[in-house]
C-alpha cells in the first residue's frame, strides 16, 4: 500500500538496506555493547541520508511555487518564458505530484486529462543536481498509478524529437526507458526547429 507522505523505496534499496542488516546482525555476537551501538548508529544515519519522498500536492499556491523553483532553474529545457510560465500557471489545476529529497522540493509531474481515456504527462521536471537519484522514475511510477487508478488506458507525452538536442535526447531516453512508445512526429506544432515527439503507453 502506498501512503502518501512516506519515502518510497525501489526493490534494490530494499535489497541494499537488508543487506546492511544483515552485516550488523551477523557480527552482533563478536562485538561489546558500544561497538554494536555506534555500528546501528552508523546505519541509521546511511538510511536517514537522502531520503526521497513523492507527495501527491493538492494546494494550488503551493503547485505553482514548487513548479515555479523548479522550471526556472531548468533554463536549458524551458527557456521561453511564456511556455514555462503557461506551464507554471497550468500546474495549479492538474494533478500534481512532487519529489522531496533531504526536506526540500526539488522535482514535480503533472497529469492532464486529453480524452475520456487518455491522460497526458503534461510537465516534469527535477532540478539538475537531482538527475540520476531515481527521482524521475519514483514520479513517474506514481503517476502512472494515479492514473491507472482513475481509470485511463491510455499514457502520451510530448518532447522535442530524438537527434536535436543533447538535453532533450536524455528526455527521449528517459520516456523510452518508461515504456513509451513513438508515435508520431508534428514539426509545425513548435516551429521547424523544435519537432514534436509524441509518444503513448498502454495503462492496461
Amino acid at each position: 500500500m502506498d501512503v502518501e507522505g512516506l519515502p518510497l523505496y525501489t526493490l534494490d534499496d530494499m535489497k541494499e538496506m537488508v543487506s546492511k542488516a544483515g552485516v550488523i546482525m551477523a557480527n552482533l555476537e563478536f562485538e561489546t555493547d558500544s561497538e554494536v551501538q555506534a555500528r546501528l548508529e552508523a546505519f541509521e544515519k546511511i538510511e536517514s541520508k537522502g531520503q526521497r519522498m513523492v507527495r501527491q500536492i493538492k494546494d494550488p499556491n503551493t503547485k505553482l511555487t514548487i513548479a515555479r523553483k523548479v522550471l526556472e532553474a531548468l533554463h536549458d529545457w524551458f527557456e521561453v518564458d511564456e511556455s514555462r510560465e503557461k506551464y507554471i500557471s497550468d500546474s495549479a489545476y492538474q494533478i500534481f505530484l512532487a519529489a522531496e529529497e533531504d526536506g526540500d522540493y526539488v522535482g514535480f509531474l503533472c497529469l492532464k486529462e486529453t480524452g475520456k481515456e487518455t491522460v497526458e504527462l503534461a510537465v516534469m521536471g527535477v532540478q539538475k543536481e537531482y538527475h540520476r537519484h531515481g527521482l524521475g522514475r519514483q514520479l513517474f511510477k506514481e503517476a502512472k498509478r494515479i492514473a491507472k487508478g482513475k481509470g485511463y488506458l491510455f499514457m502520451q507525452v510530448k518532447t522535442v524529437k530524438m537527434g536535436v538536442y543533447e538535453d532533450y535526447d536524455i528526455t527521449n531516453r528517459f520516456y523510452l526507458s518508461c515504456g513509451f512508445k513513438e508515435f508520431e512526429v508534428i514539426g509545425e506544432l513548435w516551429g521547424e526547429d523544435n519537432p514534436c515527439q509524441i509518444y503513448v503507453m498502454s495503462l492496461v
